[in-house]
């Protein structure tokens, strides 16, 4: 966990070692989900049977992926009612703009999605010109809590790296990753 804004100055090792193993857990799951169970779980299918000919016989039938979409689907496969007031008050309709706008029970699903396998689940909600609600992936999202209460979450951070190509003097290109 971090406990300081301190923990990712420029500088830094990225991600901060305090986030690694919830990445590789994040990425663990996640595979389990898409079906590449081996990468997780790696020689255990070729243990558990083998015919007479010395060959793994196995089923995969993904589990993780199967729970995960049937609590989505539960949560919100049948729309969830959502009002502000009135059916045909002024805030209702307001509300009804904005999960149109936002797809918002699709974010909803993904998000649900995200809580299932990953055990977290973030929104994004942000204004520019209009409401906006994203979900975000939770490899992406960092938050930084008090030291003495992880409870009690200061700041939220959302970061992620990527590669850009740049010119050199000798007009040849570098990757520089940020």
């Amino acid at each position: 966990m971090l406990t300081s804004l301190n923990q990712i100055d420029i500088g830094k090792p990225w991600p901060a070692e305090s986030e690694i193993e919830r990445l590789r857990r994040y990425e663990a799951n996640k595979n389990l989900f898409e079906g590449y169970h081996d990468l997780v779980f790696g020689d255990w299918v070729r243990r558990l049977y083998r015919d007479e000919y010395n060959t793994a016989v196995f089923i995969v039938t993904n589990w993780a992926k199967r729970l995960s979409t049937l609590w989505a689907d539960l949560l919100l496969g049948e729309r969830p009612r959502i009002t502000a007031g009135e059916q045909k008050s002024k805030e209702q309709q307001q509300l009804e703009k904005i999960i149109n706008d936002n797809d918002f029970f699709n974010v909803a699903y993904e998000v649900a999605l995200d809580i299932s396998r990953y055990g977290t689940g973030i929104f994004k909600v942000r204004y520019d010109k209009r409401p906006i609600i994203e979900a975000v992936p939770p490899s992406l999202w960092f938050p930084v809590v008090s030291p003495d209460n992880i409870k009690d979450v200061q700041a939220h951070v959302l970061a992620w790296t990527f590669e850009i190509t740049e010119k050199t003097l000798l007009g040849g290109q570098r990757k520089r990753t940020f």
